[in-house]
């Protein structure tokens, strides 16, 4: 019986300090589950601008260079020109700004990309 008695009071101590302890873990369940919501709000917001990055970029704009009879597709030319610039030894995700020169009169598109790499693709 001893053992049982023991036991009893083994327990009865172990629930007085979790009793103490409640309130501290209240406090702090409460703290970090305000921060995971501050969290959760910033994170759906910067997914929400991405989205909205991402849709204006995939919107449909087409444009169409009509000269002498011919008709130039802008995406086709801008194919060409990632092409061009693969072949020379570059990555296309290396491309940060992109100046494009169309001359029908003479059948070519000039570019330069990054503001340094110059050249010319065949319309």
């Amino acid at each position: 019986m001893a053992i049982v008695e023991e036991a009893k009071e083994m327990l009865e101590e172990a629930v007085e300090a979790v009793k103490e302890a409640a309130p501290e873990i209240k406090k702090a369940a409460k703290s970090t589950a305000k921060k995971t919501a501050a969290g959760a709000k910033s994170q759906a917001k910067k997914v929400e601008e991405t989205a909205k990055k991402a849709a204006q970029k995939l919107a449909l704009k087409e444009i169409y260079i009509q000269f002498g009879g011919n008709e130039y597709k802008e995406s086709d030319i801008l194919e060409k020109v990632e092409e061009a610039y693969k072949t020379e030894g570059h990555r296309v995700g290396t491309i940060k700004s992109l100046e494009l020169y169309i001359k029908p009169e003479e059948g070519f598109a000039y570019y330069v990309i990054n503001g340094k790499n110059t050249g010319k693709v065949a319309l």
